[in-house]
């Protein structure tokens, strides 16, 4: 039986049209989002970052937009098809734009924007056989789509390398792919040809799976910021190494220039002293970390068996905390003669600049 009857009348048509409306509305709301100017979204992503992540969930909106008025609105197959076309174009060029900002602000391959000017070139004569009416369009069509998804997959690789501070990061990083491939098997099965031989249900299934996963993966990115696109020298105003005594080691500060510098020594003294009382609060005599947080300034403490390191951030972001950790491991491995037998010299310790560069993302 041919269950391809358009517009999509009852019994299917309202919650269809709710579901599709919901997704388009979350869509544009997710574009929006990457666009506002708020102080802590300014941190996470850069501006070309950010613009990258709106264009493609506005053109997934607008490709949902223009379904909704090919498959529900049009009484007339020539608008039909002309809404169906519009629905491919909008999201060639949200996948395009998705591209060239993501290359502007990282290079992928030896040459740098190698899939925006080969995803150009094919939506270019996708156009065109659109326009002259060419089978040809189709073929274009799924060059650009198989481009796309090889950007998204050695994207996807780079954020893997980059998020290992998450806890229990392999488990996250499963939930995420999978909530992709679920979004993709949503996404397939709404397409006509599922729909000519299981019905309407089918559509509405494959709606429900996108609508869910468009929000969970939008949620997975705000509570898990990815790193290589998070300057962390805008959230950090200073990094402490101390002994274990308290006696002030090395000290790093990316605040402002134009700040008063404190004495090291007298901050050192501070921390050893929070250091103490969040022992004493928490019953911790061993290694570990520790967190203060106030209204502006978060200090996170990491205790070694060596040295205790100390990070001041403008911002509560967990991660911080995983990579003082990582910095406190492998100073305490380069470091571990001079320690056991440490006369108080302390030019010694000024290469712990280059290891902070090593440590923290790129």
């Amino acid at each position: 039986m041919n269950f391809l009857e358009y517009p999509i009348d009852y019994p299917f048509r309202p919650s269809l049209l709710a579901v599709e409306w919901l997704i388009i509305i979350i869509c544009f709301e997710l574009g929006i989002f990457f666009l506002i100017n708020d102080r802590r979204k300014k941190i996470f992503f850069n501006y070309l970052q950010k613009f990258g992540y709106s264009t493609l969930f506005v053109s997934f909106g607008l490709m949902r937009f223009f379904t909704l008025l090919s498959d529900f609105y049009s009484l007339d197959s020539y608008y039909r098809l002309f809404f169906l076309e519009m629905r491919y174009v909008s999201m060639t060029f949200g996948a395009l734009l998705f591209i060239f900002f993501t290359e502007k602000s990282k290079k992928y391959l030896i040459i740098k924007y190698f899939f925006t000017i080969t995803t150009l070139i094919f939506m270019m004569l996708f156009l065109i056989f659109i326009l002259i009416g060419n089978s040809l369009s189709i073929f274009f069509y799924l060059l650009i789509w198989l481009f796309f998804i090889i950007f998204l997959i050695i994207h996807a690789i780079g954020l893997v390398k980059n998020i290992p501070y998450l806890e229990n990061y392999r488990l996250n990083i499963f939930k995420f792919l999978f909530l992709i491939l679920l979004l993709i098997f949503g996404n397939v099965i709404s397409l006509d040809i599922f729909n000519l031989y299981m019905g309407h249900e089918i559509r509405l299934l494959g709606s429900i799976l996108q609508l869910i996963c468009i929000c969970l993966i939008f949620r997975f990115l705000i509570i898990h910021p990815i790193n290589y696109e998070f300057n962390w020298r805008n959230v950090v105003e200073d990094i402490y190494i101390l002994s274990l005594s308290g006696a002030s080691l090395f000290h790093q500060s990316y605040s402002n220039i134009n700040k008063k510098p404190i004495d090291a020594s007298l901050v050192s003294g501070a921390i050893s002293t929070v250091n103490i009382i969040l022992k004493k609060l928490t019953l911790s005599q061993g290694k570990g970390i520790g967190i203060m947080r106030k209204k502006g300034a978060n200090i996170y403490i990491y205790t070694g068996k060596y040295c205790v390191g100390t990070l001041i951030s403008k911002e509560d972001i967990g991660y911080l905390k995983y990579y003082l950790k990582k910095l406190i491991e492998r100073i305490e491995i380069i470091y571990k003669n001079v320690f056991e037998d440490w006369k108080g010299e302390l030019q010694i310790f000024h290469p712990i600049k280059s290891i902070i560069e090593e440590i923290f993302p790129k």
